[in-house]
């Protein structure tokens, strides 16, 4: 289960043989957030969101999680449809 807040993000690890007191969450990002409900959606095994800095891949995040090598910018779509308000 992904839950994402504003600005931070996290995978539970849901057992249906555990309580919910006893579920393990994974911590994903304290800077990256979803901007609100709805803005998120399947796409593959992989899960797609849109945050503050454009749209972002849930499995590209873990990745860099455990290599910093594998970072590279992300351009903010946003930027081309709104241009006024990217600014």
């Amino acid at each position: 289960l992904a839950v994402f807040k504003r600005s931070s993000a996290y995978i539970y690890n849901i057992d249906p043989v555990q309580t919910v007191a006893t579920m393990t969450r994974e911590f994903v990002s304290h800077t990256i957030g979803c901007v609100g409900r709805r803005a998120a959606c399947k796409v593959g095994a992989d899960i797609w969101f849109y945050s503050d800095g454009g749209v972002r891949s849930l499995a590209r995040i873990l990745s860099a999680a455990l290599s910093v090598n594998c970072r590279t910018p992300t351009r903010n779509p946003s930027a081309r449809l709104y241009p006024a308000q990217s600014k």
